[in-house]
């Protein structure tokens, strides 16, 4: 599917993001009103979709941190407040509970819910994520004349 919509809508882009709204719109249409599918038994999507009978809710409910777990609400503009100063967490949390729990003097595991999101250290008001991003690697282009690889 990404690769058909990539071909069919991004290829080449529109001149302006309004147009490339209206061609994703067409596509999306196309896709799933009008053609198709093998795997579906040549009917479309919107012929064999049906809703969920289960209902989200608009907001999760509260969580139960354990009580050695500092507990912040990050606001609406991304951050907390630790010992007088902001902290940047991110917005994706905003209006959420996050739980800080001390592993070393000064450095926190974050936690929303139970799900470790990073590491909090003091001496830099900085949350760092656990996990090193991983680096990209260099991409090798042939180019066609002179016959030789490049690294990019």
């Amino acid at each position: 599917m990404h690769l058909t919509l990539k071909k069919e809508a991004t290829i080449p882009p529109e001149k302006d993001l309004t147009a490339q709204q209206e061609r994703f719109d067409r596509f999306r249409k196309e896709y799933n009103h009008e053609r198709p599918h093998e795997a579906l038994d040549m009917k479309t999507p919107s012929e064999v979709y049906q809703a969920s009978e289960r209902k989200m809710p608009k907001k999760m409910r509260a969580y139960d941190y354990p009580l050695h777990v500092k507990v912040r609400r990050v606001s609406r503009n991304g951050g907390i407040r630790w010992k007088h100063l902001w902290v940047n967490v991110s917005q994706t949390l905003m209006e959420e509970y996050i739980g800080f729990e001390e592993i070393e003097d000064g450095v926190h595991n974050v936690y929303f819910y139970d799900i470790l999101i990073g590491r909090f250290f003091e001496e830099i008001n900085r949350i760092r994520d656990i996990i090193d991003r991983v680096p990209t690697r260099p991409t090798i282009v042939k180019q066609s004349y002179p016959c030789t690889w490049n690294k990019v």
